[in-house]
């Protein structure tokens, strides 16, 4: 679980990043329609990219916490089960333990 955490923390860090340079290069391409000029095509190119890099690490992000989610609930049941097989045999011992009444 601890893996996936430090996974989404990662692609999130790399997502705001991403956002960061994506803001950069839409203000630089705001500068250029402003002076109705066109947008140099590594420019462009630049902004479609990260658009879609994001867009990658985003269903990274949800996969990774889906998997999370499906551990999480995983765990529970694990521990339920272990729960009442416990009390069972908690059970089981403390009648083997309990003396009989009628001795002969």
């Amino acid at each position: 679980m601890q893996l996936d955490l430090d996974e989404i923390e990662s692609l999130q860090l790399q997502t705001k990043n991403n956002l960061k340079k994506q803001a950069e290069n839409q203000s630089h391409a705001n500068s250029y329609i402003k002076k109705n000029k066109p947008i140099p095509a590594d420019l462009s190119a630049e902004i479609k990219n990260n658009q879609a890099e994001v867009a990658k690490q985003e269903l990274q992000i949800n996969a990774r916490k889906e998997t999370l989610e499906k551990t999480r609930s995983h765990f529970k049941e694990d521990k339920i089960r272990f729960n009442v097989l416990k009390n069972k045999a908690n059970q089981v011992n403390t009648l083997a333990e309990t003396p009989s009444s009628t001795k002969p």
